[in-house]
């Protein structure tokens, strides 16, 4: 049972490469493509939204975004190789998609920083309450991935013992049957092991299927790719306080919505459990506060769109088919689809206005002023 977990979604775009075989939109048929150096085109995606009844913009060129490093010193990069191996090969993870034996402790009794492999089953008034039974979890203590007490109440407990925690949930949990409940978790401690991964090309190539070096690269390609994303939030967040955005066009709307809420449900499905338990168990919350982060995501989404939208009319920026082939193909290629399975996934209208808000971010970003950060 893990109490901190969450699906993350692509800020920008409605379909992020990662969430590709998750999402559950359809195929829409109508593809309309403008010519670069035509005049202002009116809803470039091709929808037939007139914009202007819903947003007014403000600011949007030479707004002054603070300038974010992507630079890693050596010892920086090596320290997050390393930190970024820890994390994925604790829970045993393999990219083969096998599971990774830990090596066995050479001591007896769980220590703080060890990894142990537990069975666990949790009861509320002598029953077991849904989400809170699972076996051959591996759990390092001190990550604090459970509630408070847990991880502590392992401590010193032997390999093959058996114990009773008993432990209270806090009062603003997610879930409002256990939310400030006495419970009781039986837990068996079936290994102690030793979380301990020496950074060679060896263990690398099992997790990541890379060499030290190609993670090196990646890591900071990740980094480069984090300081990017910093800025044009920045950069957004500022367009959107200087412009006005009233109302939601219904279709786009809830087009983000379901994106979101049907990602989730695809992840219950998957794990054999109904949503509701699913969230429970997944991100400790409610169906109906669920419901609610889906309406905040769609709000926020479609406000970012219709300012991105906004943006590419005001600057008659447009798509042409080859730009869009190429997105497909890459998309089609990162996430080792076909293009049929493709298009079951995303509408056409939506794989337009994903290129069309990525050309105005870029268009935005290019014309900002980026300014050093203020000194601590």
């Amino acid at each position: 049972m893990s109490f901190t977990s969450s699906e993350n979604q692509n800020r920008y775009g409605r379909m992020s490469k990662a969430a590709l075989r998750a999402a559950s939109v359809t195929l829409a048929a109508a593809m309309i493509f403008g010519a670069a150096g035509c005049s202002k085109p009116k809803d470039p995606a091709g929808r037939g939204i007139d914009l202007s009844k819903y947003v007014t913009l403000g600011t949007y060129s030479g707004i002054e975004v603070t300038e974010v490093s992507s630079d890693y010193s050596d010892e920086e990069l090596s320290k997050e190789v390393k930190d970024l191996l820890d994390y994925y090969a604790m829970y045993g993870y393999l990219s083969e998609g096998d599971y990774y034996q830990f090596p066995e402790a050479d001591h007896d009794k769980v220590q703080e920083g060890d990894t142990v492999l537990i069975d666990y089953a949790g009861y509320k008034d002598g029953v077991a309450f849904q989400g809170g039974t699972a076996e051959d979890q591996y759990l390092t203590i001190g990550s604090h991935r459970f509630i408070d007490g847990f991880e502590d109440g392992l401590i010193g407990a032997k390999r093959g013992e058996e114990r009773d925690l008993n432990l209270t949930f806090p009062e603003n949990y997610g879930n409002a049957d256990l939310a400030g409940a006495e419970v009781v978790f039986k837990v068996t401690v079936k290994g102690i092991c030793e979380k301990k991964f020496e950074l060679t090309d060896e263990m690398t190539q099992k997790v990541f299927s890379s060499t030290v070096d190609e993670l090196r690269t990646k890591a900071t390609e990740a980094r480069a790719e984090e300081a990017k994303n910093t800025m044009r939030t920045d950069a957004m967040t500022k367009i959107l306080e200087q412009s006005t955005v009233s109302g939601y066009p219904e279709e786009i709307w809830q087009d983000y919505y379901d994106y979101n809420y049907n990602g989730v449900e695809k992840n219950a499905e998957k794990s054999g459990k109904d949503i509701s338990s699913y969230l429970q168990s997944a991100r400790g919350q409610t169906l109906d506060e669920f419901k609610d982060d889906c309406k905040e995501y769609a709000n926020h989404q479609t406000e970012y769109y219709l300012v991105l939208m906004a943006v590419c009319e005001q600057e008659n920026i447009t798509l042409t088919k080859e730009e869009y082939e190429s997105y497909v193909a890459e998309q089609i290629e990162e996430a080792s689809i076909s293009r049929e399975e493709y298009f079951n996934i995303i509408k056409d209208v939506e794989v337009k206005e994903d290129i069309l808000c990525e050309k105005a971010i870029d268009w935005i970003m290019d014309h900002a002023v980026l300014v050093a950060p203020e000194e601590d």
